[in-house]
């Protein structure tokens, strides 16, 4: 019993430590994939993609609803801005679709592909309506802002199923920015919310938020809000520790994609609506995007990739990028 007992403690004891080891080592490994599962980081750099390469002064994106082409307005000339589209082929073959001589800005499309809606005016100085374009067909000027209260208006953007449009009425004045839902028709407009005065707080980005029934926008401050398309909605932020400066949701509403301050540049997200599930999907040293203001993106109708504007580095060059192959 004692040959046995010494046997047993002399040799076992190795066996016993390597056993602790190997059962240690695979429990940290395990632990780091959980913490990777976890990252919130993108993992490969994305495969970019041009989609226009002439340098023009191009803003405000908006993926067709059969996922071909990208919609966006297009400098003219100092004072008018034009509608184009571009296939997401890679093929670089812009087409003006602008229904007139007028400037067009802050383009969206309707889910079916048949309207577009805008900001419209003389030129880009501060006296916008809201428009719908038929396509192929005629535009019609579906607010009177200007006329009745001499607001101005911006951001449009069709609801989930298209029969109404959200937008914002801006005071230049007293700098204060009204969100406002009407009927893509241009009855039965709802005045959502007054924001708080100041230039800080002025709309900087806005989108419906999917089939919901909310609207999603962020203002010049950082700050990332959803209200209800409803009379005297109060906005709620979502997430209070980042600096957002563009959103877009994606089809569903299930998904918010941003572009968010990360040191001296941005890089892009995506967050749940309540602010939960942060992912960072694309980091500053793996794109050249704009700074704060310009940071312009929007999904695929899949989600499977953004579009995205960026810049040279002499920040001279305005270009539109297709961005898939996240991790």
């Amino acid at each position: 019993m004692i040959r046995i007992k010494k046997y047993v403690t002399v040799f076992s004891l190795p066996i016993f430590l390597c056993v602790v080891f190997v059962a240690f080592s695979m429990l940290m490994l395990s632990c780091q994939n959980d913490d990777d599962d976890d990252n919130d980081s993108a993992s490969d750099t994305p495969t970019a993609l041009a989609l226009t390469n002439d340098g023009a002064v191009e803003m405000y994106n908006k993926v067709w609803p059969d996922g071909s082409k990208v919609l966006f307005a297009q400098e003219r000339d100092d004072k008018h801005w034009d509608l184009y589209t571009v296939p997401l082929d890679g093929s670089l073959t812009k087409t003006k679709i602008s229904p007139g001589n007028n400037t067009y800005y802050f383009p969206d499309v309707n889910p079916t592909g048949t309207q577009l809606c805008y900001a419209t005016g003389a030129d880009d100085l501060a006296s916008w309506e809201i428009a719908v374009y038929q396509m192929g067909g005629s535009e019609t000027i579906i607010t009177s802002n200007q006329t009745t209260n001499g607001l101005d208006s911006q951001h449009p953007s069709f609801s989930g199923d298209g029969s109404q449009i959200a937008y914002v009425q801006r005071d230049w004045d007293s700098n204060t920015d009204r969100i406002v839902i009407i009927d893509a028709d241009g009855q039965n407009e709802i005045l959502v919310c007054t924001l708080e005065s100041g230039a800080a707080k002025r709309v900087e980005s806005l989108d419906w938020l999917g089939t919901t029934n909310e609207v999603i926008y962020t203002a010049r401050n950082g700050k990332l809000y959803r209200v209800q398309a409803s009379a005297g909605a109060t906005p709620v932020q979502i997430g209070t520790d980042s600096v957002y400066h563009t959103c877009a949701s994606n089809v569903e509403g299930t998904k918010i994609l941003c572009a968010e301050t990360a040191g001296d540049g941005q890089q892009y997200i995506e967050i749940n609506p309540d602010g939960t599930g942060k992912r960072v999907l694309v980091v500053p040293d793996e794109f050249p995007m704009l700074g704060a203001i310009y940071c312009q993106v929007c999904w695929l109708r899949d989600g499977s990739g953004i579009v995205s504007l960026a810049e040279d580095a002499a920040r001279t060059n305005f270009d539109y990028y297709l961005l898939t192959n996240f991790d």
